[in-house]
């Protein structure tokens, strides 16, 4: 346990002002939020930059902690050191987990209200925040530097999106049923890339197999090109 507080600490504190400037975005975009911007607002501008720049800075953010000790990398420095990989591992998620699940989720109870923490929306919320962060964590974990990450990961969007056009089009006109809910789609969607997320965190530190792990992101862009374009199911 020791050594998990050790290496966090070690990423804390390489990227310090980086998280800083992070969770400066992140109240500048509760604080904007908090005031209830009508469409006319002249802070309205603001309040998306913020939260455009928050995204942007949370997926490098997350790319870099990974990469710092690349899982994937034959030459690392910590593979000649006495760390295994699974406390590695451990150390990644949870700091990763510490900065962009956990605190975006104390800002909401903040900003909206302890009640509005246990509303419906807000465990679903949390949820997702879980999943892209395992998910963009898996990418990183399977790529070396950030152009490689945002590359694949580009390419893997740009894929789903044809694929699922592909197969829309080839089945144009069948019998579709008519109680589609988007949310549901996203909301499965979402837990698709956390399981394998998952399981291509456990490949990487544990077998590490890269090749293996570009197969299980071959399966995650199929699953997901069907599910967008075939998920029928509705969530009450």
């Amino acid at each position: 346990m020791n050594l998990i507080i050790h290496l966090v600490r070690k990423d804390a504190i390489l990227w310090g002002w980086t998280i800083a400037l992070w969770a400066a975005f992140g109240a500048c975009a509760l604080v904007l939020e908090k005031a209830k911007l009508s469409a006319d607002s002249p802070y309205l501008p603001l309040l998306i930059f913020s939260l455009t720049v928050l995204a942007l800075l949370a997926l490098v953010l997350i790319a870099w902690i990974i990469q710092e000790d690349s899982p994937c990398e034959a030459t690392a420095f910590w593979r000649s050191r006495p760390v295994p990989p699974m406390t590695m591992l451990a150390a990644k998620i949870l700091l990763l987990v510490g900065l962009f699940v956990v605190i975006p989720t104390l800002g909401v109870f903040v900003g909206s209200g302890i009640s509005a923490g246990f509303s419906d929306g807000f465990p679903k919320a949390t949820g997702f925040l879980l999943c892209v962060v395992t998910a963009s964590a898996a990418l990183a974990a399977c790529t070396r530097n950030v152009g490689e990450y945002i590359l694949t990961g580009t390419i893997a969007a740009f894929l789903i999106i044809s694929l699922e056009a592909f197969l829309e089009i080839s089945w144009y006109g069948r019998e579709r049923t008519a109680f589609i809910l988007v949310s549901s789609k996203i909301w499965v969607s979402t837990v698709l890339c956390g399981v394998f997320g998952l399981s291509i965190l456990l490949v990487q530190y544990r077998l590490r197999r890269t090749f293996l792990s570009y197969g299980l992101i071959a399966i995650l862009v199929i699953s997901l090109a069907l599910v967008r374009a075939f998920w029928s199911w509705r969530f009450v």
